[in-house]
């Protein structure tokens, strides 16, 4: 008899308010009741890593764990590495052309020291995806720039987010800021929308920043950064490329979290991965 449990992981952080958000998601996502959950991260938040996790859903009985990668995009090299630790092939929702299947990158991004090691486990591990350009991260970009344009029209939209040094991952990055953009600019009305990345090279927020200018000098162009919770990118990083630029800009210094449309992606995860767990399941049974 299979015994669903479900294991959200995040990046983590030193900041007790970022894994306070993080915990507040998960709280809000109407699980069915006596659903094993547990809330982990990648590092930086002792007695909560992964392999806590999982431990915690085995020693209730788990023996399916639908995992739920809390990341936004699928461009993140840590997306791999944890499906890799676990056992777990990952594709991301789309393949690029010239991508048949993704290759580990965490043997190349971490030192030995660093990389994340195979995380013993029992259960079946049934893994999920990052948030992508999904409609309820447009909605809350949405949200969190809406009361403050007063002219979209003659307003510019400039979304930036962290992005890759490893060029397959920084395309899958761009992918998922480019679609993001284009669908808040849809919704919100701007007259342009551009996007930047930190990575591979910071000074392109800058450039992007400044090509808008140059087109058109006297309108406002909205700074909006795309990261799940504040932190140094949203909080000194970017505030700093911005701050090299000629023009008028305004920037939101803000981030997904906190929102209750994170929790709403996270039920819809559940549910997408359930169904899918279920499904390979019947058919092993009619195989067997």
């Amino acid at each position: 008899m299979q015994t669903f449990g479900v294991l959200i992981i995040s990046h983590g952080s030193s900041d007790p308010e970022w894994v306070r958000l993080v915990d507040v998601a998960a709280a809000g996502v109407p699980f069915p009741k006596g659903t094993p959950v547990s809330c982990c991260f990648l590092e930086q938040v002792e007695g909560r890593l992964i392999p806590n996790g999982i431990r915690e859903l085995e020693d209730a009985g788990v023996t399916d764990i639908l995992v739920i990668p809390l990341f936004l995009s699928s461009g993140s090299s840590h997306v791999e590495e944890i499906a890799e630790s676990l056992g777990a092939s990952f594709l991301p929702p789309y393949l690029e052309e010239d991508e048949e299947e993704p290759a580990p990158v965490s043997s190349r991004l971490r030192s030995d020291k660093q990389k994340l090691p195979p995380i013993p486990h029992r259960a079946r591990i049934h893994f999920g995806k990052p948030m992508e350009d999904e409609a309820t991260v447009a909605q809350i970009i949405y949200a969190k720039i809406e009361e403050q344009k007063t002219d979209p029209e003659n307003e510019a939209l400039l979304l930036v987010s962290h992005g890759s040094s490893v060029p397959r991952l920084e395309r899958r990055y761009r992918r998922t800021i480019r679609l993001l953009a284009a669908k808040v600019q849809a919704m919100a009305g701007y007259g342009e929308a551009k996007t930047a990345l930190l990575l591979p090279d910071q000074n392109e927020v800058r450039s992007k920043l400044d090509r808008l200018f140059s087109k058109n000098p006297s309108r406002t162009v909205r700074v909006v950064p795309v990261f799940l919770s504040e932190g140094v990118f949203t909080r000194t990083v970017i505030p700093a490329r911005l701050s090299e630029s000629y023009g008028l800009y305004a920037y939101a210094q803000c981030a997904l979290l906190p929102n209750p449309l994170i929790s709403t992606w996270l039920f819809e995860q559940y549910t997408e991965l359930l169904e899918q767990a279920r499904a390979a399941d019947s058919r092993q049974r009619m195989e067997s």
